[in-house]
This record gives structure tokens, C-alpha cells and sequence, in this order.
């Protein structure tokens, strides 16, 4: 039975839908045993010897029948079956040993003492997303289990079970909580009982604030590990909530800010933006409000960052010669500006990037960057108020704009057209057409069929003319040039 089978039984919000018994609708099915009979056969294998093992240590026959029966494979997908209830415990920690990764979104969870026992039964699960489940109704408190809330393993008082009260940290590595609506300070609380969580989604929360100050001062009860932080599709309008969550997480590498309003970066100073995001090498800012180069500038005091993403900002749409953010235009006097691209522009501000909008930067497209920089700016009445401009100044020197030299051959030439009682009349040919539409026209010109003849200027007394032939050949292959003459005669 699929997940839509199962919703339709249960619509009623109150109807009780448990984890394991979507497990076994879904995973209990031949096509899923065959899927997964070689994976299954080789962790129960593992499994078969660790018993074993154990079981030999505290001298007793060894059963090897044990651990037989229904087994879900190490990845499972649940969404939408409208579960609102975890199961048997010991079923879950018998059936569930091989879990490494659960995908529980579009479900109905919303109490932690239903999603609590997952963690600490399942052994190897290291990831867990529990994406738009209604956990607004989470407080700190069912989080940390004070005041005498229920034991980490069941959802029984603590006083009336048997697990240890100090069970040993769930090993999960990723935690996603999409549009699940959980507080921030609960999200919080959840990494100090999760001290093993590495990546943590956080998008579409609708935080507008993620870290109180109250709650940056707090100490906590450990070293958070986290590494990777997604905060997407938020309504985050101020770096300083940026700058918080680096200090709260000192080892945080990855951060997704993207699709926030974000709009002050140029208003932080030096010494917070270095201190608060030391570690930050990626940095996402797509659908940003970041719309000025001093702005950008800011972003050089990040002292890790080499992976930055700007699409769909105000700055990177706009282009830097002709948009808003054209705050310096290029010297009037140049012979020939080309034009400065955006990606050339922020390249050469920011040196550290290896990587820009996903695309690598080698150090040929950073030094033509970094010279191109110079040459747009060459001549400016006011140079740019960037620490960069003086420092690639000092390293390049002085750079005068290119000039337009034109190497291929030119399309159109200046030839005297001669016919009839005309002579050298001045004319003008598109050399990259062919003789067929150059016969055609010079008729029209002259008002009669004729046959074309070439004479080259330099070489007149030593060949002649010669005739254009070839109705397909082009007009250049005859190496026509400024001062030849085009004779045209009768038919």
C-alpha cells in the first residue's frame, strides 16, 4: 500500500498513523526486497557476527535465528503518509538497526517525546528530515527533557522505565527542518542534546530573528559541531543575525542565506564581520538585497570565504557600467573601453574567491580581472574608493584601455566603379558577399546587364584586369582593397 492509499484511510487528523506501520506498508512489498536483499543480506551479515560475538563474550548459545524478520533498508522515504505517532519502541530498535537516513516530511509529528526514541534507538541513523511536520508547538523545555519530563528513549515517565537516564548522544550528522516552523531558540536547545550535527536546514521558518541576544550571552551546555547552516527563504533583513549565528556556531563553514532581505552589509564593521564568521569559506546570497560595491567590498574581511554566490542580487543584475550600481564610470578620453563585466568587477575586489556563482576562478581569469579593473577605471576624474584599486594600482601599474585593432579582414572597402562614361566613381563594397549579389547590384547601379571586371591598383600594369567569375565565390577571395576599381562592361 503507497502513501496515498494510506492518506486516504486516514484524513481524520485524529486517526492514529504510526512510523513503523508506514514502514511496513511501504518497505514490506516484494519489489523493495529485492531492491534491497543484496544490501539487507550483507548488514545482517555485520549484524549476524556482532551478535555472535557478543553472545560468545557472555557465554550463551548463539541463536541463529536472531534478528530475523521484517528489516527496512538503510534509506527510507515516508512523506506524506500522515504519521502522527512513532510505534513499539523495542520493534522500532529491532527493525530499524540498518536506518542511516529518514525522510518523515509532510507528516504530522509535532511532539517530541514521538520523535525523541527515533533518534536514540536508531544506532547508525545519520540523517533525519522533518520537514513541514507542526513542530511550532515545540518549547525549550520538551527539547532539554526538564521538569521532569519523560526518559530520551520512550516516551515513558522516566521514573517507570529502565533505560539509563544517561543514554549515550544520537550519532545523527543532518537534521532538516524545512518550514517546519520550530522557534530558533528550540532549534537551538535541539543541537545542545544533539552535540553530533554537522548540517542543519532551517528554510522557510519565517525567522526574523534567529538569535536573541539573551540567548547568544547564554552559555550552552556544549560545543556545538556544527559546520553547515541553511537559513533560506527567511525574512532575515539585517547581517547582524548573520553575524550572531557565527558566534554561536565559531565552526560554521557553509552558510545559505539566500532568498533573505538582507540589506546592511556595508554598514558592519571591520572587526565584527572578521571575528563573528572566521571559519565561513561558502557563502550563498542569491535573491539578496546586497546592491552596492562599497558593500561587496565588506566581504574581504571574511577571512576563510572562497566560494560566493551572488545571483538574482541588485548588484549582479544590474551591470556595473550602465545599471544602478554604476557608482564609477570608465574614462571618457579611453580610444576604446571594453566592457567590464560583473564577474570581472567582483573578482578583482575580491581576490580570495576560487569559486564565483559556482564556477571555478583560475588565476588567468583573475589576472585578466584584476587588468581589466585597472583599464575601466584608467583616467577616472575620481578613482574608486576601493582598498583593491590602490593595491592592483601598486602591482600593474597604470593600464591605458585596449585599442579596437581589427585583424580579420574588413567587410566593406572603398573601390572607383567605372562604366560607360562614368569614371572612378567612388563605391563602396561589402566584400563578404558573393559575385552573384555583386553583379546583381552593380546592374541595378549602372541600369544594364554587364559583365565585372577587377583591376588591382597596384598590380594594373603588370596583370590587368581580371574578370569576377563564379556567381557562388566570394567578393574577398578576388583580395579586393581600398582604391582598387571595378570596371563594368556591356553583355
Amino acid at each position: 500500500m503507497q502513501s496515498a492509499d494510506i492518506m486516504e484511510e486516514n484524513r481524520d487528523d485524529c486517526q492514529e498513523v504510526t512510523f513503523l506501520s508506514a514502514l511496513q506498508h511501504k518497505y514490506s512489498d516484494e519489489d523493495y526486497r529485492v531492491l534491497f536483499a543484496g544490501l539487507l543480506c550483507q548488514e545482517r551479515e555485520r549484524e549476524r557476527q556482532r551478535q555472535q560475538q557478543q553472545q560468545e563474550q557472555e557465554n550463551q548459545p548463539y541463536s541463529s535465528g536472531a534478528g530475523r524478520g521484517f528489516a527496512c533498508p538503510p534509506y527510507v522515504v515516508l512523506q506524506n503518509f500522515g504519521i502522527n505517532r512513532l510505534g513499539g519502541v523495542e520493534e522500532l530498535s529491532r527493525c530499524c538497526v540498518h536506518l542511516r537516513e529518514i525522510d518523515l516530511s509532510f507528516n504530522r509529528l509535532g511532539k517530541w517525546s514521538e520523535i525523541r526514541p527515533l533518534l536514540h534507538h536508531t544506532h547508525h541513523l545519520e540523517s533525519l528530515n522533518l520537514s513541514f511536520n507542526p513542530l511550532d508547538g515545540l518549547q525549550v523545555t520538551d527539547v532539554r527533557g526538564a521538569g521532569g519530563e519523560g526518559c530520551p528513549l520512550c516516551p515513558l515517565q522516566a521514573a517507570n522505565c529502565r533505560h539509563d537516564p544517561r543514554p549515550t548522544p544520537p550519532a545523527l550528522r543532518r537534521l532538516i527542518l524545512n518550514g517546519s516552523r520550530i522557534e530558533a531558540r528550540v532549534a537551538l536547545a535541539l543541537l545542545d542534546s544533539l552535540p553530533h550535527v554537522e548540517e542543519l536546514h532551517l528554510s522557510l521558518n519565517e525567522y526574523a530573528s534567529f538569535v536573541d541576544a539573551d540567548s547568544e550571552r547564554a552559555p550552552h551546555s556544549r560545543q556545538h559541531a556544527l559546520k553547515e547552516l541553511h537559513i533560506d527563504s527567511n525574512q532575515l533583513a539585517s547581517w547582524r543575525e548573520l553575524l550572531r549565528i557565527g558566534r554561536t556556531f565559531p565552526g560554521l563553514q557553509t552558510l545559505f542565506a539566500s532568498h533573505n532581505p538582507l540589506n546592511d552589509l556595508q554598514d558592519m564593521e571591520t572587526e565584527a564581520l572578521r571575528d563573528s564568521l572566521p571559519s565561513v569559506s561558502k557563502l550563498h546570497l542569491n535573491h539578496t538585497e546586497l546592491s552596492s560595491w562599497p558593500a561587496l567590498d565588506q566581504l574581504q574581511h571574511l577571512p576563510s570565504l572562497t566560494d560566493l554566490r551572488l545571483l538574482n542580487t541588485p548588484l549582479w543584475t544590474d551591470s556595473p557600467l550602465t545599471g544602478s550600481s554604476a557608482l564609477f564610470p570608465p574614462s571618457k578620453s579611453a580610444p576604446f573601453s571594453p566592457t567590464l563585466t560583473t564577474r570581472q568587477h567582483v573578482l578583482a575586489r575580491l581576490p580570495a574567491l576560487s569559486s564565483l556563482n559556482g564556477t571555478p576562478v583560475d588565476a588567468m581569469e583573475r589576472m585578466d580581472a584584476e587588468r581589466a579593473f585597472l583599464r575601466h577605471f584608467h583616467g577616472a576624474d575620481v578613482p574608486p574608493p576601493c582598498p583593491r584599486f590602490t593595491e592592483l594600482l601598486g602591482r600593474y601599474g597604470p593600464l591605458a584601455p585596449l585599442l579596437d585593432v581589427q585583424l580579420g579582414a574588413p567587410e566593406y572597402v572603398e573601390v572607383g566603379l567605372s562604366y560607360g562614361s562614368v569614371q572612378r566613381r567612388p563605391f563602396k563594397v561589402n566584400v563578404k558577399q558573393t559575385v552573384g549579389q555583386l553583379r546583381q547590384e552593380l546592374q541595378k547601379v549602372a541600369g544594364m546587364r554587364c559583365r565585372v571586371f577587377y583591376l588591382d591598383a597596384v598590380l594594373a600594369g603588370v596583370v590587368g584586369m581580371e574578370e569576377m567569375r563564379g556567381e557562388r565565390r566570394a567578393v574577398h577571395s578576388f583580395n579586393v582593397r581600398d582604391g582598387d576599381e571595378i570596371i563594368l562592361q556591356p553583355k
